[in-house]
C-alpha cells in the first residue's frame, strides 16, 4: 500500500508538474505571441520611417531642384540688369556728347547771328554796299540757316535719347 501511496503521490506530483510545465507553456506562448506582435508593430513602425524618409528625400531633392532654378533664373535677370545698366550708361554718355555738341551749334549760331546783326548794321549804314558784301551776307545768312537746321536736328536726336534713357530708368 505505501508503494501504491508513493506512487498515487509520485504521479500526482508529476500531474503538478506536467501542470505547471503546461501552464508556463501557455504563458511563453502568450509571450512569444505578445512579442510577435510588437515585431510586427516595429516593422510597420519601420516601414512608416522609412517611407516618411523616403519622402522627406523627394522633398528635399524637389526644393534642391526649384533652388537651383530659382538661382539660374537670379542669374538671367542680374546678367540682364547689368546688360541694361551699361546700355543705359552708354546712352547717358552718348546724350551727354550730344549735348555738347548742341551747345557748340548754339555759340555757333550765336556767333552767325552777331556776324549778321554786324553786317545789317553795316549794310544799312552804307547804302551803296558792294555786291561782294551783299553776297557775304547771304552766305552767312546761308550758314546761320544750315547752323539753325543742324541744331534742331541734334536737338530732336538730344530729346529722343533723353526720353529712352528715361524709360531705360
Amino acid at each position: 500500500e505505501r508503494s501504491s501511496e508513493e506512487r498515487s503521490l509520485k504521479f500526482n506530483d508529476v500531474q503538478c508538474s506536467a501542470q505547471e510545465l503546461s501552464q508556463k507553456l501557455q504563458d511563453s506562448e502568450r509571450s512569444s505571441q505578445d512579442l510577435s506582435l510588437k515585431v510586427r508593430e516595429a516593422e510597420r513602425t519601420i516601414e512608416d520611417l522609412s517611407q516618411r524618409l523616403k519622402d522627406r528625400e523627394q522633398t528635399s531633392q524637389e526644393q534642391s531642384s526649384k533652388a537651383r532654378e530659382n538661382d539660374r533664373a537670379h542669374q538671367e535677370q542680374t546678367s540682364k540688369l547689368k546688360a541694361a545698366e551699361r546700355l543705359l550708361q552708354e546712352r547717358a554718355t552718348e546724350l551727354e556728347q550730344r549735348e555738347a555738341t548742341i551747345e557748340e551749334l548754339a555759340l555757333k549760331v550765336k556767333e552767325s547771328e552777331r556776324a549778321f546783326d554786324e553786317l545789317n548794321r553795316r549794310l544799312s549804314a552804307d547804302s551803296m554796299a558792294s555786291s561782294d558784301a551783299a553776297l557775304k551776307l547771304k552766305a552767312k545768312v546761308a550758314e546761320a540757316e544750315r547752323l539753325n537746321v543742324e541744331l534742331r536736328s541734334q536737338s530732336i536726336e538730344t530729346n529722343r535719347l533723353k526720353a529712352e534713357v528715361q524709360q531705360a530708368a
